[in-house]
C-alpha cells in the first residue's frame, strides 16, 4: 500500500470532532485495519493517544518530537503493545552513529 500523509487538526478549537473525522477517514481508507507506521511529529501529547488509536497490528509508532516536561506518561496499555506486536521507538535529527560519538 502506498504511503499516506494524514495530518490531524491539533490547532483547532473544535479538534475533537475534526480528530474523530480524521480517525474515521483513516480507518475507512485502510478497511478498518489502521496504519502500519505512525510518526508523531508534534509536541502535542494528544498525538500519542491518537497514534495508539490508529496503529494496526504489527505496526510501528515513532515519536519524532519531544514532549513538554509536564507530560510524564504515555497512554499505552502494555498488554495492547504486547498482543498487537506494536513497536514504539523514538528518534530525533541524529543517527545512531552520531549518538555513539557523543
Amino acid at each position: 500500500m502506498a504511503g499516506l500523509h494524514l495530518p490531524f487538526p491539533f490547532d483547532t478549537k473544535d479538534n475533537n470532532t475534526k480528530t474523530q473525522s480524521c480517525l474515521d477517514n483513516l480507518l475507512e481508507f485502510t478497511d478498518g485495519i489502521g496504519a502500519d507506521l505512525v510518526i508523531v511529529s508534534t509536541t502535542n501529547s494528544k498525538a500519542l493517544d491518537i497514534a495508539i488509536r490508529i496503529a494496526a497490528k504489527n505496526s510501528k509508532i515513532n515519536i519524532f518530537a519531544g514532549m513538554a516536561k509536564a507530560v510524564s506518561s504515555f497512554p499505552a496499555d502494555p498488554n495492547w503493545i504486547h498482543y498487537n506486536q506494536t513497536s514504539i521507538t523514538g528518534s530525533f535529527r541524529s543517527t545512531p552513529t552520531m549518538l555513539h560519538h557523543l
